[in-house]
């Protein structure tokens, strides 16, 4: 390695020779098994081998190995995510109120519908949408 030198003030200082700094490490993102790893840890688990062997065969952690043991599900559980604003039978409600309405119903705007079921805009228009509820079925307008 090449020598370099700095020049500070009145002193000349070697920068091969003062303590470089590790350059931070990087976390790996953590993934998460896939259903075919979770069934060939339960089956290895089945035929007797240690968390620590199945781990270094599937290169996973052993947390991994020993989670999906102590839950024996080969099939991981669905996220959650967020749960939506509007109940089934709000959106319902909502649904009715607009087809069973007169005419005037029928056209109010997503703001005119928000102010009266006292919930946001995007709310209905998330909720409607989820149904699949087009502005063909009432004329809804921005």
């Amino acid at each position: 390695m090449p020598t370099i030198l700095l020049h500070l003030g009145n002193t000349l200082t070697q920068l091969n020779k003062l303590p470089m700094a590790d350059p931070p490490p990087s976390t790996p993102k953590k993934k998460r098994l896939t259903r075919d790893q979770r069934r060939d840890i339960l089956l290895m688990r089945s035929l007797g081998k240690k968390y620590s062997e199945i781990a270094l065969h599937l290169n996973v952690s052993e947390r991994a190995v020993q989670y999906t043991c102590n839950t024996q599900m080969a099939t991981p559980k669905k996220r959650s995510g967020r749960p939506p604003k509007l109940s089934e039978e709000r959106v319902d409600e909502i649904e009715n109120y607009i087809s069973k309405q007169s005419r005037d119903a029928r056209r109010m705007t997503y703001q005119e519908l928000a102010t009266t079921f006292d919930t946001s805009v995007d709310c209905i228009k998330r909720a409607l949408r989820k149904r699949r509820r087009k502005s063909s079925g009432a004329a809804l307008t921005s």
